[in-house]
């Protein structure tokens, strides 16, 4: 299964559907890619180097969110030229960093190392979080890789992209949204993924808000037979700012739901769904009364711990965050 920017956590997820889901993994869709950067650009591979990650970045506090443990991976310096821009301002060449995994197998069962010739598709930022990661992702358009990789391509319904040309069709038409409707950089959601289901794990999925799907996340706002899915809707709510959205989460401030959270065997009962509802419509604009019970800090949960609001997951992006 692919991992990205989220990394892979080992542990209990609070909030999440079921305690045993103690592997998380969260996948992007290039959608999302194109909404959230500032340049997309096809481009060629010109040549490819061995490489060892920088001392300093080896020791970097978030190096377990986007690399491997050192014994199961490689680098490469991907060295390319810029062929034709899609999106932005990108000219030129650039070079970025790609982990490999060892040992290759056959089938493969990740990102397959980029050769020389190898057409791609480069998503960019013009001001990166750290000097080394202007290229934020990237999909092989002359082989794009399987289904479980890191930088295998869906589309905002899950679906994997097999071939280059479907992989620039979703993100053309992306484009074209954006130019159409001038919203980019903004607020997405974080639904289920729902390729390839797997009992052992919490496997989530980033996509944009499209008008379309608000439907989806009301008909999961009022079914509270889902542990975690009335307060995953709020969350994803707050990507529909309006009165109409105001007027479906403030009855949830006095939502009498409980939830026990806590560690070392000391736990506490939360008003979660309370919680969720007060930072929602505080980052909405709303202005809610703190509900009773309120308890200082964020709502419980894992998408509220690892989400939009977190720049340690999301580092780019327009949208209100709780600690602005």
């Amino acid at each position: 299964m692919k991992w990205t920017l989220a990394g892979l956590v080992i542990g209990l997820l609070i909030g999440l559907p079921s305690a045993a889901r103690a592997v998380w993994f969260r996948s992007e869709s290039v959608e999302w890619q194109t909404n959230v950067c500032d340049d997309v650009a096809i481009a060629e591979v010109m040549n490819t180097s061995e490489s060892e990650l920088a001392k300093e970045i080896e020791q970097a506090k978030d190096v377990t969110k986007d690399t491997p443990p050192r014994e199961i991976r490689r680098t490469l310096m991907v060295a390319c030229k810029i062929t034709k821009l899609l999106k932005g301002r990108l000219s030129g060449s650039l070079s970025f960093r790609q982990i490999c995994y060892l040992p290759e197998r056959d089938p493969p069962i990740d990102d397959q190392p980029l050769r020389p010739r190898d057409e791609i598709l480069i998503f960019a930022v013009e001001k990166p979080a750290r000097a080394d990661q202007k290229v934020i992702f990237w999909v092989n358009l002359t082989k794009p890789d399987v289904v479980q990789a890191q930088h295998a391509a869906y589309d905002n319904d899950c679906k994997w992209l097999a071939k280059g040309d479907a992989v620039l069709k979703a993100v053309q038409a992306r484009i074209d949204v954006e130019r159409k409707m001038g919203k980019t950089r903004h607020r997405g959601l974080i639904v289920d993924m729902s390729l390839l289901p797997n009992e052992e794990c919490y496997w989530d999925f980033v996509r944009t808000a499209d008008p379309e799907y608000k439907a989806k996340l009301i008909k999961q706002l009022h079914d509270s037979r889902w542990p975690g899915g009335q307060e995953a809707a709020i969350y994803n709510l707050i990507s529909y700012p309006g009165q109409d959205t105001i007027n479906l989460i403030r009855p949830f401030l006095k939502d009498a739901s409980t939830q026990e959270v806590g560690s070392s065997g000391a736990t506490v009962k939360v008003f979660h769904l309370r919680q969720a509802a007060y930072a929602a419509l505080s980052l909405i604009g709303a202005n809610p009364a703190k509900p009773e019970g309120f308890q200082p800090g964020r709502p419980v949960g894992l998408l509220w711990s690892a989400g939009f609001e977190d720049r340690g997951y999301f580092p780019y992006g327009d949208w209100q965050r709780i600690d602005d």
